[in-house]
């Protein structure tokens, strides 16, 4: 959306999944294994909102600002040595900038 000469918005936002696992095992002081190997695994859904305002001093090149929130809808958290599976979600801020060239 542009507001002047050399300024504009630029809207962005999405749906973003997240998944990730890791294994944990535990060891004795010779190295043998204590128990059995644990899996973890983290699933999450965002809704993502990025708009950010662009300031273009020269044509094709611009500077980006702006706020970005990921606002956590679901998610779980699993441990293969439970058997409860538990809700999970986490929301992020911050604030983002960078530089456009458009060719």
């Amino acid at each position: 959306i542009q507001a002047g000469p050399s300024l504009g918005i630029w809207l962005r936002g999405g749906i973003s999944r997240l998944s990730t696992s890791r294994e944990s095992r535990a060891f004795d002081d010779t190295g043998e294994q204590l128990t059995t190997t644990v899996t973890s695994t983290v699933t999450l859904i965002n809704a993502t909102l990025d708009p950010q305002l662009v300031f273009a001093p020269v044509p094709h090149v611009g500077l980006t600002v702006g706020p970005v929130l990921d606002v956590g809808l679901s998610g779980s958290f699993e441990r293969s040595d439970d058997t409860q599976e538990r809700d999970f979600k986490q929301s992020s801020y911050g604030v983002t900038g960078g530089l456009v060239a458009i060719f």
